[in-house]
């Protein structure tokens, strides 16, 4: 019997794991919004639409762009919703810190999860930075 529920408890356990595929460079167009930012303060609520979950919500400072040119405008600030758990695909950001933030817009809430592509910006090399600052936008035009 002792057997049998370890079984089953490790089964349930592996089940809400978040696995997730690396992301390829024509996959993050398929996202609506790729950017550069830096999360300057988080905090957690729960929804109850359409159901119940608890999420974590990045305020999010980055630069506008003016559309295709590439042209960086004044500073913005915005939320990044996710999930709060890693095991439901939950993102994290340190704060103060600058990370390619991948994500999408739905009804004027922009949301990511884990599996999106997010990286800190540190973490990139040389070749990785041209492409997020210059060959991401032609490639997904």
């Amino acid at each position: 019997m002792l057997l049998w529920m370890t079984v089953a408890l490790s089964w349930m356990t592996v089940g809400l794991a978040c696995r997730c595929l690396q992301p390829t460079d024509e996959g993050y167009c398929k996202n609506d919004i790729v950017f550069r930012g830096i999360a300057v303060a988080e905090y957690q609520e729960e929804t109850e639409e359409p159901y119940p979950r608890e999420i974590r919500i990045y305020t999010v400072m980055s630069r506008k762009s003016s559309g295709q040119t590439a042209v960086w405008l004044e500073l913005t600030t915005f939320n990044v919703t996710t999930a709060r758990s890693s095991a439901t695909c939950g993102a994290y950001f340190e704060l103060n810190t600058p990370y390619v933030i991948v994500a999408n817009e739905e009804n004027g809430q922009v949301s990511t999860n884990s599996c999106a592509g997010n990286t800190e910006w540190k973490s990139l090399d040389t070749t990785q930075k041209r492409f997020f600052r210059r060959r991401l936008r032609k490639l997904c035009a």
